[in-house]
This record gives C-alpha cells, structure tokens and sequence, in this order.
C-alpha cells in the first residue's frame, strides 16, 4: 500500500473515531498532524502551499489559541480597505532586523513574536493584576464588566439629565453630563502619573520616554485624561494648532490601552478553557467579545491626519528599534505628504498650513490590527482592532438603502469612537458624519464566525451604545457638532462638555474702523421654513440698500453653497454686476472674477465659506 493510501486510510478511521468532549482541541492538533502528512506528499512545499496551511491552522481548526499565541486573523471576507489593492513586488520583502527590530512591508506571515512576548502586548499576567492594584480599581474592568439592568436602561433612555457647570482654568468652562446612579468610577481628579489611571506600564515607560515635556503629563493632559480614561463621553471644543499634537497621542494613548487589555482579558480566558479542558473540568464560558472584533473607529478629515495617528500610535505601542509594521512604506507612500505647503508663495495663515500641509485626500479607510508587537496596517476590518477612515471613505463601503453590494457589521462593536478635527467635517460632507453615526451598533446581517457564548450580554441585549465611548474635538462649537453630543451619545456613565474659552476677536484690529450691524430674523420661523425667510429679507430688506454707486466694491460672504447659488441667481435676473467665487469655481475663473472685482469692473463679489476655508485667499 503506498504512503497516499495509508493516510487517507488513517483520515477515514479517524473520522470514525468518537470525537472527545469539550472545545475539540486534541482533535484539532491530531488532525493537523495528518493533514500536514497529505501535504508532504505533494511535494515541496510551495509559496501557495505554505499559504494554504498556514491558513487552514489559523481559520480553519477552530481551536483556541493558547496564552502565548497571537488571536486568529478571520480572512474569510473580502478585503473592505485600501488592501484590496495588489502589492507591487517590491512590496513583498523580508523584515528588516529579524524578529526584534526593523519595519516589516510584506503582506506574508504573520510577524511571529520571537522576544517572549504574550500575545496581549508584551505584558505578563502579573502585570495588569499589579497595574489594576495601583489603580484602586481598573476603569476598563468597572465600566465594560458592568451589566445594565433594564431599570437603569429605561432611565437612561427616558429621564433628562441634569447639567452640571463648572470652571476651570485649564479646560475652562467644563459642563459635566451624570450617568446613571452610581455610575461614577474612582478615578483620580489629579493623577499625578499614569498608572495611577490603569496605564498598562509598557505604555507608561513608551509615553515617558518619547513625551516631549519635562513631565509625565501636561497641563491639559492631566485635567482630560480622567474624563477620557474613566470612559466618559468627551466634547472639546477648543483643538488648536498648538495642542493638537497632545490631544492626539492622548486619546491614542487610551485607545491602545483598550485594545491591549482586551486582547489580554481574551488571550487569558482562551487559555482557562484550554487547561479546563485538558484537566477534564467544566467551566462557564466568559463573556469577552462583541459581535466582531473592530473596538476603536477613529473619524478623520485627511489621509495625513491618518498617517499622524499612526505615527503617534507606533511610537507608544513599539519601542525604538523592535517591533513590527506591516505595510509601512506603503501607508507612507499611499498617506504621506505630497502637497509642498512650505514652498507657498503667497503666506498662508498657521491654521492653514498645518491643516493643508500634507495629503489631503479626503476619501480613505484603513484598518490596523494589533498583535503583540506587531501591528499590520491595511488589515481586513474584520480582523483589525482599530479603523481610521473619513466620513467619505465609510460612505462608499456603507452604501445606502437598495445598494446591492454594502456592509457595515463591523461597526456594530464599536467601544471608542473619535472624532479629530471635527470642525474639517462641516466642510466636507456633514451628511456623511451623520450616515456613519445612524449605522453603529445596529445588529449585523451576518455571523463572521463569532463565538456567541463568548459575547457580552450586554451586547446581545442591543445596549452597546450605552457603553460606547465617543470623543469629540474640534476647534469650536456649532450647532451641528453640539448635536453629535446630544443626539448620538448615550453612556451611561455620562459625559463632559469642555469648552477652552474664548478668542479676542480681530475685528478690533482693522485699521479703520467700520460699522457693524446685526439683524435677527423672527424667532417664531421654524427651521425648515428659515432658508426661504433668510432669503425674503436678505433681498427685501439687505439688497436694495447696497445697490448705489457708494456700496461699490462690496463683498457678500455665503456660508451655504446652496444661499450661494439662490444668491447668484437671484442678481443675476436683477441684471446686478456681480462675480462668483466659490469651492467649484476654476483656478482661472478665480483670477478672472478677483480681477474684476478690484478693478472695479463688477459691483459685487460673492463668496462661499468653503472657498475661503480650502484656498484662504487673499486682496491684492
């Protein structure tokens, strides 16, 4: 009998073997055996084959991976990233420094950890157990390990909370938001390091050691990151170019403290179950999972926003000269800056140049999986930790109602949610935020392989919004940006509402000084109906006034693209000397319709906000 028959004939008898009880996974590892016998006999052990086995063990066998071994990749969906895209071939190269340092682009393996480190980050089971100690009490473990009675839900959803003010010099004026009774963690006010905030320590000596100030935490730092690490529901309206950096790698800071404890809380209770059932003992399944594993969606308005998170993400999780990244040169060649904003001619303002000083793309979604000290950029969403995307690139992968080909599953367990820049978004798309908002946490339309008697009940129970975290920055407060808080935020520990103060005006500042007036429209117009009553007094009462030969040289400022073009026409059937400047209009319709209006050729010039916020452009 040749060596081909005898292991088929072993399969058959296997199969007929009576399967042992609990989570299979002597079977699994017997079978595994066999199977890479059939595979010797194919011969040498080609690129695909190696593929094919190494799949089949990761995705295929169902056992659970032991307390040393990574959590499995679930490649069973199609790619919903940039990653679909093919890899040149000088994408396909080797690590760089071997197991312990250097930058990893390959799309092959799995960047094996090879410096004894345990799969949930590099820390032993000694060290969050100490970190929770130091703690008095892990935030993580409180706010998640938590189950809402349907009282508390009922509560939560029906009663109004009670705002409560307050002042301080830092973050200025701070409105907090209570939760549910009893709701509040014991989080320090002051922390004074940030273990004292449940910081796994291998972030705190990262963040130590590339911090940029002489203490551990700044001054803002140190009066948000009680709000942020207790999971509270964050609302800051005061991101400038000065703090933006220290706002970024705080809530990285806290978001890759989440997923590592996850990870960690996940990798333990897989190897509980595997000594149970080794040792032939029963035990309760934990509840540690959502419905699939995406925790973290970060809402972004630029591709360089994305690469400044990554960048800052990097930093803290992998120390200088070890780890892995997969896909690097090829995040920073498809992210990285392309738009030479240093070598303007005309001086921009420093809000503009840091916002348009890299690439702008504005249509982008990538995900990011975590594994130890591996981290793989453009991962399947199903198998990444954390998304970065705009609102756009969600959009096109979302769909919309009879689209035949749309998914958003894997927004359904969502923990964190950001929002960075979020003020970039109102000249974007709102409408887009808005449609990524409305599809969280809804049920998914499909399995993708979850364990459902490993998911939180509160899960099960459709409560993940009231757990979910949401952090909103922005450089100032609208109405819109308001409504995120009020209308998709539902924590049930509550929230805060920070707003940093005030600016002086610069009106003040203009040479020679001008009138100013101000009309109200009637309160009594509802919202719907304000558009049409804003143009009836724009053009009954504002129009006519500025019609003479000494209002030449007036500029009309549009915030609406759509008052814009009712405007436009509007003078334009009135035969009134006008030029258009908006988002849309051309570069050499900028120049001609610039010309004009200073050399006085047309009576007005009418100008959108979007075109002043995208090119900032300047009198002659």
């Amino acid at each position: 009998m040749s060596s081909s028959r005898r292991v088929k004939q072993k399969l058959v008898e296997r199969r007929k073997e009576p399967q042992p009880r609990g989570n299979g996974c002597e079977a699994a590892e017997e079978e595994e055996t066999v199977y890479e016998q059939l595979l010797s006999l194919l011969g040498p052990k080609k690129r695909k084959t190696k593929s094919l086995n190494k799949r089949r063990k990761d995705h295929g066998s169902r056992r659970l991976p032991s307390a040393d071994e990574t959590l499995p990749l679930a490649d069973k969906h199609e790619p919903l990233t940039d990653q679909s895209q093919p890899i040149p071939s000088d994408e396909r190269t080797e690590c760089e420094g071997g197991k312990t340092g250097g930058i990893c682009d390959g799309v092959e393996g799995d960047g094996e950890i090879g410096d004894g480190e345990s799969g949930d980050g590099g820390d032993s089971d000694g060290d969050e157990s100490e970190t929770e100690t130091k703690a008095n009490g892990d935030p993580f473990r409180l706010h998640f390990d938590h189950l809402l009675t349907s009282d508390e839900m009922s509560l939560l959803s029906s009663s109004s909370p009670s705002l409560l003010p307050s002042h301080s010099p830092t973050l200025g004026l701070v409105t907090h938001i209570p939760g549910i009774p009893g709701s509040e963690l014991a989080v320090s006010q002051h922390p004074v390091s940030l273990s004292q905030l449940g910081i796994k320590p291998k972030l705190c000596h990262n963040w130590t050691a590339n911090s940029p100030a002489a203490s551990e935490l700044t001054d803002i730092q140190r009066h948000l990151f009680p709000i942020i690490a207790s999971y509270k529901d964050l609302l800051f309206s005061h991101r400038t170019v000065e703090n933006s950096e220290e706002l970024r790698r705080l809530y990285v800071l806290h978001i890759l403290n989440h997923v590592l404890k996850t990870t960690s809380r996940i990798l333990k209770n897989n190897h509980k179950l595997l000594q149970a059932s080794k040792e032939g003992r029963h035990i309760e399944e934990p509840r540690d999972q959502g419905l699939t594993r995406p925790k973290v969606l970060i809402l972004l308005p630029f591709r360089h926003s994305a690469l400044q998170v990554v960048e800052s993400l990097t930093s803290l999780l992998l120390p200088p000269g070890q780890g892995v990244v997969h896909n690097q040169r090829r995040f920073r060649r498809e992210y990285g800056a392309e738009d030479p904003a240093g070598q303007r001619v005309v001086p921009k303002p420093s809000s503009f140049t840091a916002l348009f000083s890299g690439n702008t793309d504005d249509c982008f979604k990538v995900g990011v999986a975590i594994r130890g000290r591996m981290v793989r950029l453009f991962a399947d969403f199903y198998s990444s930790d954390i998304i970065l995307a705009s609102p756009l690139g969600l959009r096109t992968i979302i769909g919309a109602d009879g689209d035949k080909k749309r998914d958003y599953d894997f927004l359904s367990s969502v923990e964190i949610l950001v929002l960075d820049q979020t003020d970039v978004f109102l000249m974007q798309n709102w409408e887009h935020v808005t449609h990524v908002l409305n599809h969280l946490h809804l049920k998914p339309r499909e399995a993708h392989g979850v364990d459902f008697s490993r998911v939180r009940l509160w899960v099960l129970n459709e409560w993940s919004k009231s757990y979910r975290q949401t952090i909103v920055l922005s450089s100032f407060l609208t109405p819109e940006i308001n409504s995120i808080f009020t209308t998709y935020c539902f924590n049930y520990v509550g929230g805060a509402r920070c707003d940093g103060g005030r600016e002086e005006g610069s009106v003040g500042q203009v040479a020679r000084q001008l009138p100013q007036m101000f009309a109200r429209l009637s309160p009594s117009v509802s919202p719907s109906q304000l558009p049409d009553h804003r143009m009836k007094h724009f053009s009954s009462q504002v129009l006519p006034s500025y019609r003479g030969d000494l209002m030449k040289g007036t500029v009309i400022f549009i915030p609406s693209y759509f008052d814009f073009v009712r405007v436009r026409n509007l003078m334009k059937k009135e035969e009134l000397s006008i030029a258009a400047l908006s988002e849309y209009t051309t570069t050499s319709g900028v120049t001609r319709a610039r010309t004009q209006f200073y050399q006085g050729v047309t009576h007005f010039l009418l100008y959108t906000e979007r075109a002043h916020f995208f090119h900032r452009l300047r009198a002659h």
